[in-house]
């Protein structure tokens, strides 16, 4: 699980308040080592699973890998003009959501989104059983 929180660190921020959520993580992303690299960096004592980035000005550490994702983009023929960026895996994530068949109002907890509706206020799991938040992200795919 990812666990999308502002506690822990004074570097860590979210835009809102629904940004903060528990998405399972891929899979995929298990079977390429994400969890044995977890792993060696809190082995290594680190408090970032990245802590080779470093906020920028603003305090944000998303420049990096923007402008990284921005040349390889570009590099590899993917890039034709601004639109496609570093924002746009989290676009890619919700077309692959719709192709495995869920509604917006379904996934849009897993990326942040909550709907601003008085009922959307109320209860204690505005994401949803865990079960079923596996399910999705489990049913993301991309095909070749």
């Amino acid at each position: 699980m990812l666990h999308v929180t502002r506690e822990g660190s004074r570097l860590k921020s979210t835009k809102t308040g629904g940004s903060e959520r528990v998405v399972p993580i891929h899979s995929e992303l298990i079977k390429l080592g994400l969890l044995d690299y977890h792993a060696k960096m809190v082995a290594r004592g680190e408090q970032q699973l990245f802590p080779q980035l470093k906020p920028d000005t603003r305090g944000f550490f998303s420049r990096t890998p923007s402008r990284f994702f921005a040349g390889y983009f570009k590099r590899i023929g993917a890039k034709s003009d601004k639109r496609h960026n570093f924002h746009s895996f989290r676009h890619g994530a919700a077309d692959a959501f719709r192709r495995a068949g869920y509604l917006n109002e379904q996934f849009g907890p897993l990326l942040g989104h909550t709907k601003s509706t008085t009922t959307g206020r109320y209860g204690i799991m505005p994401e949803g059983p865990l079960r079923d938040r596996v399910a999705m992200i489990e049913a993301i795919g991309y095909s070749l």
